[in-house]
């Protein structure tokens, strides 16, 4: 905002000059004279030609403004075109340096965000990874502990019948359920 009052201002300050230097140019060449001439004169007629027809009254012909003035309005015109061209380019460029500000802005959030979601992605793979090897172990724990059981089974069978063949008294142990204590 601030460059656009800066450029606004530029353009104040630099119209007077220009103004006057078109106005002087005007004086001492007879072409563009006659530019500043026809340029004054056509908005005259078709002011006149507009208030006439507003009116209701017939337009009849219309008479010129004289050299001198014509001359005058016709640099002011011209100098006011030019100043009015410069400050409608700088307020089009601001514009455009905005927008294209703006695309970079939603250009790098864009990419920020594709980036983000490519880290979720990494990261719910990661995690099904490591609830499949949390499954895995849970099943190998308890494949574990099964074979565990049948080895103690086994092992209980056959002190049982070794014992058994010695004739030894049978020993009471503890069994993993502290509730179902068994002779053996």
């Amino acid at each position: 905002m601030s460059t656009t009052k800066l450029a606004s201002l530029l353009v104040r300050t630099i119209s007077k000059p220009i103004a006057n230097s078109i106005k002087n140019y005007s004086k001492s060449h007879p072409a563009f004279r006659q530019i500043c001439i026809n340029v004054a004169q056509a908005p005259r007629r078709f002011e006149i030609k507009l208030d006439m027809n507003l009116l209701g009254q017939k337009t009849e012909k219309i008479r010129p403004l004289n050299d001198a003035k014509a001359v005058e309005m016709g640099a002011n015109f011209l100098g006011e075109a030019i100043i009015f061209g410069v400050a409608s380019s700088l307020i089009i460029w601001e514009q455009a340096r905005s927008y294209k500000s703006s695309k970079d802005r939603q250009h790098q959030l864009d990419d920020k965000i594709e980036m983000l979601k490519d880290e979720i992605s990494k990261l719910k793979e990661s995690e099904d990874q490591m609830m499949n090897q949390i499954v895995k172990l849970k099943n190998d724990y308890e494949k574990l502990n099964n074979d565990y059981e049948k080895l103690r089974n086994l092992l209980d069978f056959i002190l049982t019948k070794r014992m058994h063949n010695l004739n030894i008294p049978k020993i009471q142990r503890e069994s993993k359920n502290d509730d179902k204590n068994q002779d053996v």
